[in-house]
């Protein structure tokens, strides 16, 4: 079994909708009220949700957005690119260990579009 198997299985994680593995490790009880909601039969959010989030080499996870920042941690692997499209134009962001200037969290705003993969070339 590789590392990859070994983290999936471990930590029971499973597909992700929009591509690599996830598992959720907490949900807050507290939810708020989203005037912004794209889905109008719940107009409630939890207020924070967290999970681990695995990227394999050569998947990606495909453009999405979500009513909340989300905010990223980057624990051990290959860097990781965060393409962002927003009122301000394109981005990429470049978070791990090859990130100049070296960056280990990132924050993507709510309503954001965005997209993540595997640094190229690492």
């Amino acid at each position: 079994m590789n590392r990859i198997e070994r983290l999936v299985q471990n930590l029971k994680m499973q597909p992700h909708p929009e591509g690599g593995f996830f598992a959720e490790t907490y949900r807050s009880d507290l939810r708020t009220d989203v005037p912004w909601t794209t889905d109008p039969s719940n107009p409630q959010r939890n207020i924070c949700t967290g999970i681990y989030f695995l990227i394999p080499a050569g998947q990606f996870s495909a453009f999405h957005r979500i009513q909340s920042d989300e905010m990223w941690h980057h624990y051990e692997g290959d860097s990781v690119r965060i393409h962002e499209i927003g009122g301000q134009g394109a981005r990429a962001t470049v978070v791990g260990p090859a990130a100049d200037p070296l960056r280990y969290q990132y924050v993507v705003p709510a309503g954001q579009w965005f997209a993540s993969e595997c640094e190229p070339g690492e």
